[in-house]
């Protein structure tokens, strides 16, 4: 089983990367919109967005089809939240009256905003040919033209999206370094121990040598395994000063002048 401290590098990566990822899908997140609206007849709605260096243009628009008398439920994602400062929306295309129930605008996991309310509380950015008039919790949007429309702002703070996403990269830079230097202690700490290979050929037999005085350990249990003319063996070393590797490969050689010795150290490479 391996231990805690071993399995904290690679759960740290992991959450690097997902922070990584998240900042990457909530800084290229859309703008979420909500509406529900009941004409009087039957008319067209259509949203628009823009840049504040832009004009409204088609293409960045969407629209559906409102039913007289019938409540339409209108949902859609607008691409790129943080290259909308405005949304305008039109009316209908011929004079009459529609309720507005419902207006709402999302982007991400915490920003959500009432725009129904937006609208009772403050005056939009331009209208052309409606009047709003507040009715219990609805907006009455009487359309007086074959052009009306309201021009808003988007009500999500720039700032704060560069601060939250400033915060989602720090906490993933923050676990990825972590990750690295633990997973450097962790194979500097593995070479406290490791692996001994012994390969003899020519049926020689291997001769343990003398460990008195040593602090590491060897063994206890050794494999062996023969290959044509030459067996192989293999034992694991346990407290082991790096320092003391030498020492370790020259009492082995000593004792075993035609062997071929290989050390393995525990996820820190071979000497």
């Amino acid at each position: 089983m391996p231990e805690v401290r071993e399995l904290v590098a690679p759960l740290l990566l992991v959450a690097a990367f997902l922070g990584l990822a998240l900042f990457c899908q909530y800084f290229t997140a859309g703008l979420a919109i909500h509406l529900e609206i009941t004409a009087a007849q039957d008319d067209i709605l259509q949203v628009f967005w823009r840049h504040h260096d832009d004009s409204f243009q088609g293409e960045k628009s969407l629209q559906t089809t409102l039913r007289g008398d019938e409540l339409t439920v209108f949902r859609a994602t607008l691409p790129m939240a943080v290259g909308i400062d405005y949304i305008r929306l039109d009316i209908g295309i011929k004079p009459g009256t529609a309720i507005l129930s419902k207006a709402e605008v999302a982007y991400g996991f915490n920003y959500r905003l009432d725009l129904l309310q937006w609208l009772r509380d403050y005056a939009p950015i331009s209208t052309s040919q409606v009047r709003l008039l507040q009715q219990d919790n609805h907006l009455v949007l009487q359309s007086q033209g074959n052009d009306p429309f309201i021009e808003i702002p988007t009500p999500i703070r720039k700032r704060d999206i560069f601060a939250w996403n400033g915060l989602v990269l720090a906490s993933a830079g923050i676990g990825l370094l972590l990750c690295l230097l633990l997973q450097q202690d962790l194979m500097k700490g593995a070479k406290n121990q490791g692996w001994l290979q012994i390969s003899l050929s020519d049926g020689a037999h291997l001769v343990l040598p003398d460990f008195a005085g040593t602090d590491y350990l060897v063994g206890p249990h050794m494999s062996r395994q023969v290959s044509g003319q030459e067996t192989i063996y293999g034992v694991g070393v346990t407290n082991l000063d790096p320092a003391l590797v030498a020492d370790l490969l020259h009492r082995f050689k000593q004792a075993n002048g035609s062997a071929t010795i290989r050390f393995q150290y525990n996820r820190a490479g071979d000497i």
